[in-house]
């Protein structure tokens, strides 16, 4: 399933893979430069003395407090921004959220139907999903990074279904890391 999804991210980005380290995912004039520097912010607000919510780089020099977002996915990938630069790490956190999405789906769908074939055709369709692909176009990233719904979503099923602890502060946790992902998905 895991494949077959990378696969199909893959083909919905095939424009970019030739020109992956010179050309960002994003129409021009749009928040894609916004979402490619956030990130980078992100990667470069790991390493002392930055945090990623305290930063002088945002209001210099007094600083700010700021959660640039996509916050759980920009730290989640921030290693490849260390290894490959800004541009390519966009590209590919860019690729990482559909397939993590996709991949979500597949797995709520097998939560809920007991079917991973079932699943993989549900997480297809989502990587399909046309505001998602005019999200990638608007190049922003928390309106991308929707992987942590499907997520939460199975583990609350998990939890009430079976009365588990484990599956129920999966969850809580999950919530939290999803509000700090993107203040849309948190509301």
């Amino acid at each position: 399933v895991a494949l077959a999804l990378a696969a199909c991210v893959y083909w919905a980005l095939v424009p970019i893979w030739p020109h992956m380290d010179t050309r960002i995912l994003g129409d021009p004039n749009t928040d894609a430069l916004r979402g490619m520097w956030g990130l980078d912010h992100l990667r470069r607000s790991i390493i002392p003395p930055e945090t990623p919510i305290i930063s002088n780089q945002v209001n210099f020099p007094a600083g700010a407090f700021v959660i640039t977002l996509p916050w759980t996915t920009g730290i989640l990938m921030a290693p490849i921004g260390m290894l490959l630069g800004p541009v390519v790490a966009w590209n590919l956190s860019i690729a990482f959220m559909i397939w993590a999405l996709g991949m979500a789906t597949a797995w709520l769908v097998r939560v809920l139907s007991g079917s991973w074939s079932a699943g993989l055709f549900s997480g297809g369709m989502i990587i399909a999903q046309p505001m998602l692909l005019h999200a990638i176009g608007d190049g922003t990233p928390e309106h991308i990074s929707l992987w942590g719904i499907p997520l939460l979503i199975g583990m609350l099923w998990k939890a009430l279904r079976s009365a588990s602890p484990k599956w129920g502060l999966l969850a809580g946790l999950t919530a939290f890391l999803i509000a700090m992902d993107s203040p849309y998905q948190a509301i």
